[in-house]
């Protein structure tokens, strides 16, 4: 087989996968140092990863998944007790074997599904790989789950694309089992047949997944755990203003107000679905689809570093799915690259990057400005701009 029909193949992409799974985990497991807290205590480098595999313990020993563990980790669990089951498998393997499967999982997911996106071709999608690689790499040496979340995000797209309404349907619930946003994944099925058929398997399969914790604790423990998540995230979101647009606010003009911005927010999410008329053409909800990932980090009020995986797959499906960018968006994904993607890493000058960059929230910045031109971009398609698909 020569290098081009292989790079199209899926098995460069799992082998690349692989690669990236096993590197990655080998280097925060043996290489990188444990972390020592501000209260002198030290977790491990991969303290992520423990919060996740642990909690199923604490789950099946019925105890409140949603306070701390210093004996196992540092920080708190911030997702589902359904998420907490669905641990069991990491809970019983090593730490090294378990987070390596962790690893391997979460960037397959999302390279298979980037190498399969519809309407952006398979050039354009290595594109898309390039530009994300090293915010990839960055949320995975912190263990997080965003690359998971980002490409189930996109799972759900090409089902829908594909017709297949049920996985699409299960891509979101499980993407809501990590973090609730994950929900603005149903805006979707909007653009597609069968509407009523996925909003009843939602529903049931949504009943099926909060309710899947039964298997190892009782119906009054169960009752109190969502309590104590749900107490815990509103006590996070009153807390916490992220690397977001609120926190972009407040720390330029001091304006604090977290529930009119999102509720702002989702208003202009939605405001390019009047444009009944482009449900059809494909480059139309590749756009939706950017503006999606895009959201899910600018209105989270705890969006931090590694969290920009969703976000900078957003950048590349907007960007990559224009058959001829302007001057501006050439322009928008330069500064995307410069301070979203590189300032966070070693590439990225350290001055700058603790003078600027972080007091001043750098890295949202152009995240921000490509979701307003994305916005403007498909509130300005036309139905002729692309060739159209049912």
């Amino acid at each position: 087989m020569t290098i081009k029909p292989f790079l199209k193949s899926a098995a460069a992409w799992w082998v690349l996968g692989l690669l990236l799974a096993t590197g990655i985990t080998a280097q925060i497991y043996f290489l990188k140092k444990d972390r020592v807290l501000n209260d002198g205590s030290t977790v491990k480098s991969y303290n992520n990863y423990r919060i996740f595999k642990t909690s199923y313990n604490h789950l099946a020993e019925n105890k409140d998944i949603y306070v701390l563990h210093p004996q196992d980790h540092g920080d708190l669990f911030k997702y589902s007790p359904a998420y907490a089951l669905l641990m069991a498998p990491f809970a019983a393997a090593s730490d090294f074997w378990g987070l390596l499967v962790f690893n391997a999982l979460n960037i397959l997911v999302w390279l298979l599904a980037v190498r399969k996106l519809p309407g952006v071709g398979i050039v354009k999608n290595y594109w898309v790989l390039a530009f994300c690689l090293l915010e990839l790499i960055g949320n995975m040496q912190n263990s997080q789950c965003n690359t998971l979340i980002a490409g189930l995000i996109l799972w759900c797209y090409i089902f829908l694309e594909e017709r297949q309404w049920l996985p699409a349907v299960l891509m979101v619930l499980l993407a809501t089992l990590i973090k609730p946003f994950g929900l603005l994944g149903f805006c979707f099925f909007i653009f597609y047949p069968n509407k009523i058929k996925a909003i009843a398997a939602a529903l049931v399969l949504g009943v099926f997944f909060v309710a899947l914790p039964l298997l190892v604790v009782d119906y009054q423990q169960l009752v109190f755990l969502y309590k104590s998540w749900f107490r815990l995230l509103s006590e996070d979101h009153a807390a916490s203003i992220g690397i977001s647009v609120s926190g972009w606010l407040q720390t330029w003009f001091g304006i604090e107000a977290k529930t009119p911005v999102i509720v702002l927010g989702l208003v202009l999410l939605l405001l390019p679905l009047v444009k009944t008329g482009l449900y059809g053409n494909i480059r139309f909800r590749l756009y939706f689809l950017a503006s999606i990932l895009l959201w899910m980090v600018l209105f989270n009020h705890k969006a931090e570093s590694p969290t920009f995986i969703i976000a900078v797959t957003g950048v590349a499906v907007w960007y990559f799915s224009k058959p001829v960018p302007t001057q501006p968006d050439k322009l928008l994904l330069a500064l995307a690259f410069v301070f979203t993607v590189l300032s966070a890493t070693d590439l990225f000058p350290a001055p700058i990057r603790k003078a600027y960059v972080i007091p001043y929230v750098l890295k949202v910045v152009p995240c921000i400005l490509v979701w307003v031109k994305l916005l403007w971009d498909a509130l300005l398609l036309k139905p002729a701009s692309t060739a159209a698909t049912v």
